[in-house]
């Protein structure tokens, strides 16, 4: 049984914790104290220590009942049941593995305050609604229930991958609620153990990169994401900060050319390629940026051109930038970061372009300016935001902490409650701020607090003093279709020079109260923080973010996905860029071959560039750690200033290599300094993608159903809204489909659910989901239609939603996702398609479904293994008098054994010569697949 003390305490201890708690928030400390104390490879032992906690009274129907908070810790958030604060914090694990959680009870305590009520949550709210008007509501049921509440004491999330890293969020749960007894424990020790478990996990991790390889850009980000990364990392990163590839509107290549050029020159290897070559959608965009990823060194990705020119997904219900910086793992988080120059001309390109570059050439980050800042709040939000604060409470910690601990010497205070106007912030920008927080009510075209509005910000004289802007609130940044008030900010100008700001943190949706409070709470915690500042401001951002989506789950990570970075994610606000030292490698990208087994293979030679930028001549060595990669020339010394060239290139070995995709990493290391050093990845896949599984529906494979979701020929029938459902399927006549006799329902209900069989995909990778659709559906904030895939039936990652736009077709339409993160080489694999209904839907004809297949690249060997001359599936010792006598048969004619006289041909010229001698050592050691 847990040690603990019982304190019957009412009144006099509640006022006792409200003014603990008003005393720490003063100060600037957390009421809450994690700290890992151990971690092993195996098992990492984490405690809490509840300094203070607010235990404040409300009036519910006539009867006082309390709510507790803790400052800077999320709530619960599930509607009717007691709102309750958890502690949430994020572990970087092994790369494979499955994990578990438990209490140690020996070094955990308790306190229990009685004859208390708490309040019921009100569930996660957005800004587009009023929390006054939200009346609580009380689970009957949960308060009727004599037992602890929530009753776990830690639960553990789905394991994700962070780029490099994997980690697990841990959520505490320092407060237990029992209803009927009236008894709120209170743990002030709370020490978690998580242990490795047997079994395979989710998102493993499977190919990591070297252990010495970390892009600096994403240093920042794990080094305050993960509380035991200190304990965990046992290397220093490299000096690179990480590749940024730029996607733009063919025509403007000539107008971003001069930023690709800066970038290059402060040591960010930086290129721009047309989007006409990669295809103008979201699905065609997402791939390349995915294939550019797993070729190793990319950190950053900056679109160039508005929705039309450079397409966006959808995500949450809105448009998703975001979304294409996770391209590690079927989770949330970013791996990469994303912004973009929203614009419609060439002219707002350049404008873009020559704002960023001021501001790092120009070093305005050292200005006086820099360091004055601009909080914009409204009045609202009083017990529902973030910590229970209002917005203006909010913004004024924030405001506190810059002033006392960030070196700012001003902070306005510009807020609902002291009659903040527009002509204030025209005001304090006109005189030069280096950052603007805001949060409130806002619109497609402004802030809802003092009404600035694109208008306005096109009417400011801030040249050269641009700020970056966090901007909590509704649609500023909703840029498809309309020039948004992010876009009005980045493509302002005044005479020629840039005004406006120079990066803006704004959503393309309503952003609920409580979790975007959370990143912003965060992202002033890392500006001000002096033991780790953040290089590049899409560190910073995303950052906080990634805090978000720890504290708030699902609610954190749809404010994530619509939550856009309008300008260069790589822009340094943190201290100054400077022109690199030591080795310089480029291009950033790794190498790329494909062909079939035996070879040939296309791409399978790159240049490399390496250039010494020091004074001094530089030794470097360039090595891969699979045989059949090779370097030329594979070391060498460098001039000062000078550059030599290193090609890398697929050698002969490659040919005994079966289908699949196969992996390896040079290096090319500075002798002389060290600084510099460099991974590059190289790829090959052998084989083709096909199709590996298919149904055609002609005949019922039992899928599970549920709602109106059936199997048989659809009627021709539905319409009104859209249009009818078709007669006969894509092939065949049946289909599954949601009412195949007419319109979906308009009752509220679902999520309705259509799901596979388990699907068998062990040792095939490159997956993809391919299925013919035509779908006819009210937006999604009425009817909501998902995609999704699943390894386990248990945790879904999301594949597609209609997005707020009606769905309306009339003919079939081939729909193909990726879905390797999840799928590869998996034993089971689940895909499912669903409906729900809200209120106030339209009918329309719903979905029908047809000839549903899976694509990928399935395992096989190679057609001969070359240096194994006696078959026994290695090339070792043992072949080494074979391939002597190999010489003495000039083209295998009387060659006597079995085993092919071709095999000894290791170089691959079609014969046999001493010309492979060198390549058949090489071999020695390698097993056939």
């Amino acid at each position: 049984m847990l040690s603990h003390t019982a304190r019957r305490m009412q009144g006099a201890l509640r006022a006792c914790c409200i003014v603990l708690f008003c005393a720490a928030a003063a100060m600037g400390a957390r009421p809450v104290d994690v700290q890992v104390l151990s971690s092993a490879p195996d098992q990492i032992v984490l405690q809490a220590n509840l300094r203070d906690f607010d235990l404040s009274e409300l009036s519910i129907d006539g009867q006082i009942y309390s709510a507790v908070s803790l400052r800077r810790e999320a709530p619960m958030l599930i509607f009717g049941q007691p709102e309750l604060p958890t502690v949430v914090r994020s572990l970087m694990v092994p790369t494979t593995g499955s994990f578990a959680v438990g209490i140690d009870p020996a070094n955990s305590s308790y306190y229990e305050i009685e004859n208390v009520s708490i309040a019921p949550s009100k569930g996660l709210l957005y800004r587009t609604e009023d929390p006054e008007t939200v009346p609580y509501v009380f689970d009957e049921a949960l308060y009727a229930t004599d037992a602890y509440y929530p009753g776990p004491l830690a639960e553990l999330g789905a394991p994700y991958i962070l780029r490099d890293t994997r980690g697990v969020s841990v959520k505490l749960y320092p407060f237990q609620y029992n209803p009927v007894q009236r008894t709120l424990r209170v743990y002030t020790t709370l020490t978690a153990i998580v242990r490795v478990v047997s079994g395979r996990g989710d998102n493993e991790l499977r190919n990591p990169r070297p252990a010495d390889e970390t892009s600096l850009a994403f240093e920042d980000v794990y080094a305050q994401h993960y509380i035991n990364y200190d304990t965990q990392s046992r290397y220093a990163p490299l000096i690179e900060t990480g590749g940024m590839l730029i996607i733009c509107h063919d025509p403007w290549l000539p107008n971003i050319a001069p930023l690709v050029a800066h970038k290059n020159a402060i040591g960010i290897p930086t290129e721009a390629v047309a989007v006409s070559s990669i295809g103008n959608n979201s699905t065609a965009i997402k791939n390349y940026i995915q294939n550019r990823y797993n070729q190793g060194n990319l950190a950053f990705v900056l679109l160039v051109g508005d929705a039309a020119q450079i397409a966006t997904p959808q995500a949450s219900g809105g448009a998703s930038d975001p979304s294409y910086a996770k391209v590690a793992g079927a989770d949330n988080y970013p791996d990469i970061m994303v912004g973009r120059f929203s614009a419609e001309t060439a002219a707002q390109v350049d404008t873009q372009v020559l704002r960023t570059i001021q501001y790092e050439q120009n070093q305005h980050v050292l200005a006086d300016w820099f360091k004055k800042g601009t909080g914009i709040a409204s009045s609202e939000g009083a017990g529902i935001g973030d910590d229970g604060e209002a917005d203006w409470q909010h913004m004024d910690n924030i405001r506190a902490l810059l002033l006392s601990q960030g070196g700012y010497t001003q902070v306005d205070q510009i807020y609902a409650t002291n009659g903040g106007t527009a002509a204030m912030v025209t005001t304090a920008l006109n005189a030069g701020r280096g950052i603007i927080n805001y949060c409130g009510h806002g619109s497609s075209t402004s802030w809802g607090t003092t009404g600035f509005s694109n208008s306005n910000v096109n009417a400011l004289a801030n040249d050269n003093k641009l700020p970056f802007i966090v901007s909590v609130a509704c649609v500023n940044g909703e840029f498809a279709g309309q020039t948004c008030f992010a876009e009005a900010w980045l493509r302002a100008t005044r005479n020629g020079q840039p005004t406006g700001a120079v990066v803006a943190y704004m959503s393309s949706i309503n952003q609920s109260w409580a979790p975007p409070m959370e990143a912003q709470d965060e992202i002033a915690d890392l500006i001000i923080d002096p033991s780790q500042p953040y290089h590049s401001v899409g560190a910073l951002l995303f950052a906080g973010s990634c805090s978000m989506i720890d504290k708030y789950g699902s609610g954190g990570a749809d404010m994530y996905n619509t939550w856009h970075i309008f300008g260069d994610p790589s822009l340094r606000v943190v201290g100054t860029t400077a022109p690199p030292s030591g080795m310089n490698v480029t291009p950033a990208d790794g190498l790329v071959a494909m062909g079939q087994a035996g070879g040939p293979f296309l791409g399978a030679s790159k240049v490399y560039s390496l250039k010494n930028n020091d004074a001094s001549p530089m030794s470097f060595a360039v090595d891969a750690n699979r045989a059949w990669v090779s370097a030329t020339p594979p070391a060498g010394i460098i001039p000062p200033g000078e550059t030599v060239q290193v090609t890398i290139w697929v050698n002969p070995i490659a040919r005994n290599l079966g289908n699949g995709v196969s992996g390896a990493t040079v290096t090319f290391t500075n002798l002389s300094t060290g600084e510099g050093n460099a991974h590059r990845d190289v790829t090959l896949t052998i084989g083709g993608v096909t199709k590996v599984r298919e149904w055609n529906l002609d005949a019922s494979p039992g899928w599970f159903m549920q709602g109106q979701w059936a199997y048989g020929t659809p009627t021709g029938a539905g319409g009104g809204y859209g249009y009818p459902d078709p007669q006969a399927g894509f092939t065949g006549t049946k289909v599954y489909g949601v009412n195949l006799n007419g319109n979906y329902s308009t009752t509220p209900g679902g999520a309705y659910v259509l799901r596979t069989a388990a699907i068998d995909l062990t040792g095939v990778t490159q997956t993809a989901l391919k299925f013919r659709r035509w779908l006819n559906s009210d937006g999604w904030q009425y009817v909501q239609n998902t995609v999704d895939v699943s390894r386990d039936n248990a945790t879904w990652t999301r594949l597609w939603n209609n997005g707020s736009t009606a769905v309306q077709e009339n003919a079939w339409s081939l729909q193909a996702y990726d879905i390797s993160a999840v799928a590869d080489d998996q034993p089971t694999v689940y895909v499912r398609w669903t409906y729900k209904v809200l209120a106030s839907a339209w009918p329309y004809s719903g979905w029908n479904i047809d000839d549903v297949e899976i694509w990928g690249l399935p395992a096989t060997g190679p057609l001969t293994c070359y240096g194994d001359l006696n078959c026994d599936g290695v090339v070792d010792f043992d072949d080494i008098d074979r391939f002597i006598e190999s010489l003495s048969y000039p083209g295998g004619t009387d060659w006597p054994h079995d085993c092919a006289w071709i095999r000894a041909d290791t170089n691959g010229d079609g014969a046999v010569s001493f010309d492979d001698i060198d390549w058949f050592v090489a071999s020695l050691g390698f097993n056939c697949p």
